[in-house]
């Protein structure tokens, strides 16, 4: 169950190592997968999505696709759609990722293709928007557009962007892009309303834009699950190679394994590595660190580990940018790189999986 990364590299990774079974793939989206950090980071000049491509595509007829199919119930032996149609299977495995926070009608979110071309749209004709949330995505966001030439405003409960991922020293740095940027940036108060073009936070700070687009981050899409599979926050509670139980796997952004979720794009692929290693009895691949990356304010960004606010940080300048070290009781948990990616190789070999 699924259509994106995670529901594609499954696939592509149980062929190479040599399953044979019938596969089937439902997705609620009416596409192929495609890859979504582009959504952002390309929203001006992508004319079309990006779609998955060699080791992470759907190999020719590796499975029969069934796309437009949303799930509304899992059964003891397979899965019924909102068509009414049962589809029966030895296995399950759901991949349904998840779906964008969207507390404000008429505000706009970016996680599909649709929502990218709507956005760009709005944005065409806009000299102004405010962006709620700054995290990964409302950075890269607001970079964009910037870059396009539109005043923009960013709006944060936290008083740094990326404030609930990084600790201060570190934030702080990638707030020195915003403001050089020219980014008006609000932090440090939630948003207490969305009233027409008006953003209203908590503290009485009002931001007037033309367009505005929540980027609060995300929920899973697992509201058909029944509940005792499912953890406080909504996710499928996996093993981390995806078992949930005798018959049923979950990968990806759906589901938490260890009490910790990775949402990141190469998360979801070393997630299907495992799950298909286990579906095939054969042998699984080496952990790593989750690793996300992103480009914002025409730098790299990789984030190496699992981060805290709360952790004790380091810098070294590198040749091109700066690099830290994330630690917690003296052993280091994270490496952000900035525009340094031999850091990120060298930290591989050190940080805690």
């Amino acid at each position: 169950m699924g259509g994106g990364l995670a529901a594609s590299a499954l696939v592509a990774a149980l062929r190479r190592r040599g399953s044979g079974a019938e596969i089937t793939v439902l997705s609620a989206e009416a596409l192929l997968p495609y890859d979504r950090p582009p959504l952002s980071k390309e929203l001006f000049t992508r004319t079309e999505p990006a779609w998955l491509r060699d080791e992470f595509a759907l190999p020719d007829d590796a499975a029969d696709v069934s796309l437009g199919t949303s799930a509304v119930e899992l059964t003891s032996g397979g899965v019924v759609t909102a068509d009414g149609q049962l589809w029966e299977a030895d296995e399950i495995v759901l991949a349904t990722g998840v779906a964008p926070i969207a507390p404000w009608p008429g505000v706009h979110t970016l996680h599909t293709w649709e929502d990218a071309v709507g956005l760009r749209s709005a944005l065409e004709s806009a000299g102004s928007v405010a962006i709620i949330g700054a995290g990964w995505l409302g950075l890269e966001l607001a970079s964009v557009a910037r870059e396009r030439g539109l005043e923009v405003t960013l709006v944060d409960a936290t008083p740094d962007p990326l404030g609930t991922v990084l600790p201060h020293a570190a934030a702080a740095r990638i707030g020195q892009w915003v403001a050089d940027t020219g980014i008006a940036f609000h932090g440090g108060a939630p948003v207490a309303e969305v009233n027409g073009r008006d953003v209203v936070t908590t503290a009485g700070t009002t931001v007037d834009a033309d367009v505005i687009v929540a980027a609060l981050g995300s929920r899973p899409q697992t509201k058909w699950l029944p509940a005792e599979l499912l953890t406080r926050c909504g996710h499928v509670a996996a093993h981390t190679n995806g078992r949930v139980r005798e018959g049923l796997w979950a990968i990806g952004d759906c589901a938490e394994s260890d009490g910790t979720t990775h949402p990141h794009w190469n998360d979801a692929v070393a997630a299907a590595e495992r799950c298909a290693a286990a579906l095939t009895g054969s042998e699984p691949p080496p952990r790593r660190a989750p690793h996300g990356f992103s480009e914002m304010f025409r730098r790299d960004v990789q984030l190496l580990g699992t981060p805290s606010p709360t952790a004790d940080v380091e810098f070294d300048q590198t040749v091109r940018g700066w690099v830290a070290h994330l630690s917690l009781a003296g052993e280091l948990r994270a490496v952000l790189a900035v525009d340094s990616p031999r850091e990120v190789a060298k930290a591989r070999k050190t940080l805690v999986t």
